[in-house]
């Protein structure tokens, strides 16, 4: 027992749970809840130990509680070669782990960019280090990340928070990166499986996707999470280009119509509208004060300075921005290139841009234009001009934000 208490003492903490929550009651008109994620293969709980490894070889470090024992492997270059991601598998498919501040110093020391808590046949959450600069820990406090499945598994709950030696808990915000978070689910989900947020009983759009039977959902908060059969449709779009695209966001709470029955897709949109659908659509939250006085009690006040923070519109003025005046379409093309930056998408623009009317785009937004017209976002309009200085349509809009969220990695 020498051995493993040597072990224990140079350890990261980890505590593994399972549990399950009570089902939200998710009344919707518009949508029906069928879907399921899979569920976990293990009820037990234990405390594992570990310390960050410089070797290449994993470590496995046995613990005993009882009868009960499980491992966690900790490698730091599986796949990785530069060493900047630490992965930890939790061998018995736990769902909680409690994370030293002791720990994480050493991480940020190390520049180990990511670390990757990995429970077998149950969940995946990615968790980049970059998210602690910013958070002041006491030396006792521990964060908790962990991934609760609620009762008939169509809901899960994704907890990200500081705990202090008194047992107080206080959610972690995040700024720019994202909480990664990869569920399997149980059985196959039909093609109009959305998840969205459920937040004080209303249901909001959160980065999300699923694919070959995985849940990857992006969130910047703790949360609980719903999957829902989702199909929004307008009776006028029925005969679009944009039907698809317009559907797609709005079935995910991102876009809306202006009626319960209308999109409206060829008539302007204006900056505040814009602005919103981009803030819903990449899970942003104000965190400051909102600096446009033109914006300040409005519905769409908080959504405008979430995208402001994130750096990716700005104001007329520093206290204007002009929320009701339509968006340009070279605009539009800046803040679909501000999202492509925002989740560090690694792109490359194009040299040339061969439209007839290339000499009246600004150059301020000549740039995020190449870059859009190479992604095939934006590819001007059917005569073969652009039109920089045109107004937007919510049509277009729904059209050129779907393909860049594509692109982006996050839908």
């Amino acid at each position: 027992m020498d051995v493993y208490k040597k072990w224990l003492n140079i350890a990261i903490v980890f505590i593994l749970s399972f549990s399950l929550l009570s089902p939200a009651a998710l009344a919707d008109t518009q949508q029906v809840e069928t879907s399921d994620l899979a569920t976990s293969d293990l009820e037990s709980s234990s405390t594992i130990n570990n310390q960050v490894n410089d070797e290449e070889a994993p470590v496995r470090v046995p613990f005993y509680e009882g009868e009960n024992v499980a491992h966690v492997m900790a490698n730091t270059n599986k796949d990785n070669k530069d060493g900047s991601v630490a992965e930890i598998t939790i061998e018995n498919g736990s769902n909680k782990a409690m994370i030293t501040s002791e720990t994480i110093q050493k991480y940020l020391e190390k520049n180990i960019k990511n670390f990757v808590i990995q429970s077998e046949k149950n969940f995946k959450i990615e968790v980049p280090t970059s998210i602690f600069k910013g958070i002041n820990l006491a030396e006792k406090d521990q964060v908790i990340v962990s991934v609760t499945k609620g009762d008939k598994n169509k809901q899960f709950t994704v907890t990200f928070e500081i705990e202090d030696t008194n047992g107080k808990s206080k959610s972690i915000s995040i700024d720019k990166e994202y909480l990664k978070v990869t569920l399997p689910a149980a059985n196959k989900l039909k093609a109009n499986t959305v998840v969205l947020q459920l937040d004080g009983g209303e249901y909001k759009p959160v980065p999300h996707k699923i694919v070959n039977g995985e849940i990857v959902l992006f969130t910047k908060t703790s949360g609980t999470f719903v999957l829902k059969e989702s199909t929004v449709t307008y009776k006028d779009i029925e005969d679009l280009v944009y039907k698809e695209e317009i559907e797609f966001l709005a079935s995910r709470h991102v876009i809306q119509g202006t009626t319960s029955e209308a999109f409206e897709a060829d008539i302007s949109i204006t900056r505040a509208q814009f602005a919103a659908f981009v803030s819903r659509a990449l899970g942003l939250q104000a965190i400051g004060e909102n600096p446009f006085d033109d914006t300040k009690g409005k519905w769409y006040a908080t959504e405008i300075q979430a995208l402001y923070e994130a750096g990716i519109t700005k104001g007329s003025t520093a206290s204007i921005f002009n929320p009701e005046k339509p968006i340009t379409r070279q605009q539009a093309a800046a803040m679909m290139a501000r999202i492509l930056e925002y989740v560090n998408a690694d792109l490359k623009a194009g040299e040339e841009i061969n439209f007839k009317d290339a000499n009246n785009i600004s150059s301020e937004y000549l740039p995020y234009i190449k870059l859009l017209n190479s992604l095939d976002i934006m590819t001007g309009m059917q005569d073969g001009s652009f039109e920089p200085t045109t107004s937007i349509t919510r049509g277009q809009t729904a059209k050129i934000l779907k393909r860049t969220l594509i692109i982006a990695g996050i839908m």
